[in-house]
């Protein structure tokens, strides 16, 4: 190869460098929506750990999940800092678990717009346990055992499906 041809060589291969990585900015590909923990799947921004009979969730959320599926396990509680990095985190299905109360969704409650707890066994709804909710349209609690409901356990929240 001449010593002409070298330099456009190493200037072609720049420019096609540039442009995939051009590419990955543009279609959001970066470290955080390449992984998903185990064993749990990904699809676009949805995390499902739905199904796996787990009495605790996967540890290292990726921050780029905007909607969570842990329905279907034997969830007891929750430690809410697992959520600390999810601050896009609008929907969770906590439904078919095992929880007695509606649990902490940690420092970013106020994005989500629909939580999902039929099926679980709670018994009562407090004022405290809903006020961070602050965005929440859609809040689903059949099929559990509660057994009174005071007139303040619903905070002013923007309600559209309860």
């Amino acid at each position: 190869m001449s010593a002409s041809m070298q330099p456009l060589n190493a200037a072609m291969y720049a420019v096609v460098f540039l442009l995939f990585s051009r590419i990955e900015l543009i279609l959001g590909y970066d470290e955080n929506t390449r992984t998903c923990p185990s064993p749990c799947t990904c699809v676009g921004d949805l995390l499902d750990c739905s199904r796996l009979k787990r009495r605790g969730i996967p540890e290292n959320l990726p921050e780029w999940t905007v909607q969570l599926d842990l329905s279907h396990n034997k969830l007891q509680s929750l430690d809410s800092t697992v959520f600390r990095k999810l601050r896009h985190l609008s929907e969770i299905k906590l439904n078919n678990n095992e929880f007695e109360t509606v649990p902490d969704l940690g420092p970013h409650a106020a994005n989500i717009t629909t939580l999902i707890l039929a099926n679980n066994r709670i018994t009562q709804i407090s004022l405290e346990q809903l006020r961070p909710l602050q965005r929440l349209e859609t809040l689903d609690l059949s099929n559990n055992s509660i057994v009174d409901i005071k007139a303040d356990s619903f905070p002013a929240l923007p309600l559209k499906n309860l």
